[in-house]
């Protein structure tokens, strides 16, 4: 019998039949990877025409299987088909973007797939999401460093664990379940950070290790930090900041308001994190592409905590070459449900005027374009496309 992830056993005609569509998504997602970097659409018309074809073809032979596929495998394959030509107002990234979302769409639901069709559609959701990566920082001329730049950098460091059991070179990013991180980091063996550790020390896992980093919906990751930093605890650095945001941005606040420090609002911080790079410089609410040197460092993997059960089993898979078993994992059963609560951000993104989160959003944008996120879960009350 053919074992799938979640102990199921499929019949083999079905299997054959994923297997072919979960071939049909990795190979796309590999050439639109490999367009990915360049900036001259049109004059990839013609490869892209090739693959249009080569799709179909290899579609029309799926639907001669005596049943059917499944309507939402269907639309996903035609939508990779129907590839519309590049014009000189549109990117190929808009094309990869939607893809990606339709890929994500397809992993979420539960199909029981055969682990080489899920592991086929994992480096398929891996091309797709490296690729907008490097089309952005290409796009924005940040290079990647060579690990000499690295280690004359050391801030660029600053987030970096290494875990020397398997290999893996992790970038943390707080308010993306980093202490959740840090605890799965113990159970594969233990980490150290590169910050702390002499270059001579770091030269070979920089230049040797798989690089990491799952990151977090950039409205769902300010809304943590606000709620953690200035409603659930009320340690003395962040009532430090409270005073500089009741300071800054609240009209009319006395002496003894500031003084106080508590009870700042949700608008107050976002309209405070638009007053300067001083104002976003803590690491809550920093950049990830920033803080982190996304750019520079150029990760073999980027992880999100919306599909984390998928992509940090995925991980560990990659670089524990299938020797590991994470289906028991804790960290993984605390956020296998895990889907944001949109809900929640309207209610609190609703009472942030307009003016002030479309300026947080063109400051934070290359959050949103880099990791594929966009602002249309607020709803068109709040967010009007």
């Amino acid at each position: 019998m053919t074992t799938t992830f979640s102990g199921m056993t499929p019949s083999s005609m079905v299997d054959r039949r994923k297997l072919s569509f979960a071939l049909l998504v990795l190979t796309t997602a590999i050439l639109l990877y490999e367009y990915s970097a360049i900036e001259h659409e049109l004059g990839n018309y013609k490869r892209l025409k090739g693959l249009k074809h080569g799709l179909r073809d290899i579609i029309s032979r799926s639907y001669t299987a005596n049943t059917s596929i499944h309507n939402s495998s269907r639309g996903f394959a035609k939508q990779m088909a129907d590839l519309p030509r590049p014009s000189n107002n549109g990117s190929i990234q808009d094309l990869i973007k939607s893809l990606n979302i339709s890929l994500d769409t397809f992993l979420s639901n539960d199909y029981n797939f055969t682990e080489d069709v899920w592991l086929s559609l994992m480096e398929a959701r891996q091309s797709l999401r490296v690729g907008r990566m490097n089309y952005y920082c290409d796009k924005y001329k940040i290079s990647k460093m060579s690990t000499d730049s690295i280690l004359r950098k050391k801030p660029i460091r600053h987030a970096l664990y290494a875990n020397d059991q398997y290999k893996l070179l992790f970038g943390l990013v707080l308010k993306v379940a980093s202490n959740h991180f840090k605890k799965a980091m113990a159970q594969l063996g233990g980490s150290r950070r590169l910050y702390l550790m002499p270059d001579e020390q770091c030269r070979g896992r920089i230049g040797k290790y798989y690089r990491a980093i799952f990151v977090r919906h950039p409205l769902a990751r300010t809304l943590s930090a606000y709620k953690d930093k200035f409603i659930e605890h009320h340690i003395p650095h962040f009532i430090q900041i409270g005073r500089r945001i009741i300071g800054t941005v609240r009209e009319g606040a006395g002496p003894a308001e500031i003084k106080r420090g508590l009870g700042v609002t949700f608008p107050e911080l976002i309209q405070y994190l638009t007053r300067g790079a001083k104002a976003r410089s803590n690491a809550h609410w920093d950049h990830i592409w920033l803080h982190n040197r996304v750019c520079e460092l150029r990760y073999d993997f980027i992880g999100r905590i919306e599909t984390i059960a998928d992509d940090y089993r995925y991980l560990i898979h990659k670089i524990s070459r299938g020797k590991r078993d994470t289906t028991e994992n804790e960290f993984l059963k605390a956020y296998r449900s895990y889907h944001g609560d949109n809900q929640k951000l309207r209610a609190y993104y609703s009472n942030v005027s307009r003016t002030s989160l479309k300026r947080w959003y063109e400051i934070y944008s290359k959050d949103f374009l880099i990791f594929g996120y966009d602002m249309n879960i607020l709803g068109t009350e709040i967010w009007p496309s």
